[in-house]
């Protein structure tokens, strides 16, 4: 079957599957406490899936299974509650899986385990935290295959028992740009792993130690991350030049060590060196004082000229929102921008505008 839409559902005491597709999305769906097996799970022989948006609550063996398929992509979704969050088995390959949350698992928020060939695997810009067992964990499936791969970049492994457990020899992995910190076993654990590289890291605070089995790598660091609120479970990195909390850019009156201190060859939104953490090389990424900057401000008004609360305004990879009385302020990396004025119920609005540093530039809409 070619081009699967399932979407905008509830599904409750029950689970989804699906193989042989081509071109298959789920997304905007809510499962929940299907207490077995697994709640949504895209099998084999499917070519082309999305899986994104989702919320799965209460599940068995796996929120969601990432199975023996090719050019899989699951994003924005959310774990609370199950024994693997996600569980990429047997042969998966050119999985891309980022910018989700993972909570409440028992045996790993993500396992990624070979039985045969499991490659192009990228595990990124992750929130797995408060977890009764590994973060992410690798596994062999007898026989398994010593050409597997994969890449841990870029996430936040928060209070889990190891933030990361290399069981697997099988799976070459590599290891950047991770914030591993306040486990209550090892940062990482490598039992039986084989890593490629491991670099630009912050791994600290980890009760068992930061590092078992291996040795810091290049640019690993073992510093406190300076999260913005982690018993609230907000990760971003505290910034005296920015930091994004949800609904605004905040200043704080410390910076992160994080910041600026991931991998040199891979840079963030404002041009400097990438930051570690979930939103490292995302427009949410903490901004760096060393970034050169300038204020972008204006106001939002309708035709006839009152003023437009909370439209959204962005300023290519930025974004803020206008307050009660129609304005924006935002300090923008010095550059040239395409901005877009937006709100459910009016017509949106472009122009463009240069931003230089340490200079005041005002577009109103």
């Amino acid at each position: 079957a070619k081009n699967i839409y399932v979407y905008n559902n509830t599904f409750i005491h029950c689970s989804v599957s699906w193989s042989w597709t081509e071109n298959s999305h789920f997304y905007n769906n809510t499962v929940t406490d299907f207490g077995r097996g697994y709640s949504v799970n895209a099998n084999r022989n499917n070519l082309y899936v999305y899986i994104h948006d989702n919320v799965v609550t209460g599940a068995g063996n796996a929120a969601f299974k990432i199975y023996s398929s090719s050019y899989q992509y699951v994003y924005n979704n959310i774990v609370d509650g199950a024994q693997k969050g996600f569980y990429l088995g047997i042969a998966p390959k050119h999985v891309d899986l980022y910018n989700n949350t993972v909570k409440g698992c028992t045996m790993a928020g993500i396992w990624i385990e070979t039985q045969s060939l499991t490659t192009n695997i990228t595990v990124r810009n992750n929130l797995i935290y408060d977890n009764n067992c590994p973060g992410i964990k690798t596994y062999t499936y007898p026989p398994g295959n010593p050409d597997s791969n994969a890449n841990i970049i870029n996430n936040v492994l928060y209070k889990n028992t190891d933030g990361i457990l290399l069981s697997s020899p099988d799976i070459t992995i590599k290891i950047s740009n991770n914030i591993i910190t306040n486990n209550s076993g090892y940062g990482i654990n490598n039992e039986n792993g084989d890593i490629s590289f491991i670099g630009y890291n912050d791994v600290w605070n980890n009760a068992g130690g930061d590092y078992n089995g291996i040795s810091p790598g290049t640019g690993d660091i073992s510093e406190d991350p300076l999260f913005a609120d982690p018993v609230n479970h907000d990760f971003h990195l505290k910034s005296t030049a920015g930091r994004w909390n949800s609904t605004d850019w905040v200043y704080d009156d410390v910076t992160s060590p994080c910041i600026d201190a991931g991998d040199p060859s891979e840079k963030d939104p404002d041009g400097t060196r990438i930051n570690m953490g979930a939103y490292g090389g995302t427009w949410e990424a903490s901004k760096s004082p060393s970034a050169a900057t300038g204020t972008l401000t204006g106001t939002v008004t309708n035709t006839t000229g009152a003023p437009i609360e909370e439209a959204l305004i962005k300023a290519n990879s930025h974004q803020t929102t206008t307050n009660s009385t129609g304005g924006y302020t935002i300090t923008l990396p010095a550059g040239n921008y395409t901005l877009t004025a937006s709100k459910t119920g009016y017509q949106s609005a472009t122009s463009s505008a240069t931003v230089n540093e340490g200079a005041t530039t005002t577009v109103n809409f």
